[in-house]
């Protein structure tokens, strides 16, 4: 695996789980943390983005990396409208939303991951070019 998959891979597990701590912090009552949470949640979207094309460059069918890619959008903009949805007794029905829909980018990360690592070891294995040597 190149540097770029290894660091992005690493930011996104890492993130995600700073993510995880500081989200549910923020949750029982340490709004301070908002401006952290938010500036971690971009570096985990940036590394879903930067796996999403990577996985492109390598050949992943172009409906993952898309799926990827439109994933990191639907938590942004979750993740900037929740304050505005369902205000009141009812908020935390979206703030379960957010979790869920954020941790799940982690499932993407790995498949985004799972991917290259296959494409990686398809087009680096003998038998791939046996054609081209005889």
């Amino acid at each position: 695996m190149d540097a770029t998959t290894t660091w992005s891979a690493r930011v996104l597990f890492v993130s995600a789980g700073v993510l995880l701590v500081s989200g549910l912090l923020v949750w029982i009552g340490f709004p301070v943390l908002i401006g952290a949470h938010q500036l971690v949640g971009y570096a985990l979207i940036a590394s879903l983005w930067t796996l999403a094309f990577v996985a492109a460059r390598r050949g992943v069918p172009m409906g993952v990396v898309v799926g990827a890619v439109a994933w990191g959008l639907l938590v942004l903009a979750l993740g900037w409208g929740q304050r505005y949805i369902l205000l009141g007794s009812s908020h935390w029905i979206v703030q379960v939303l957010h979790l869920a829909i954020s941790m799940a980018s982690m499932a993407w990360g790995r498949w985004l991951l799972a991917s290259i690592r296959q494409r990686r070891v398809v087009s680096l294995h003998p038998a791939a070019y046996a054609s081209e040597r005889s």
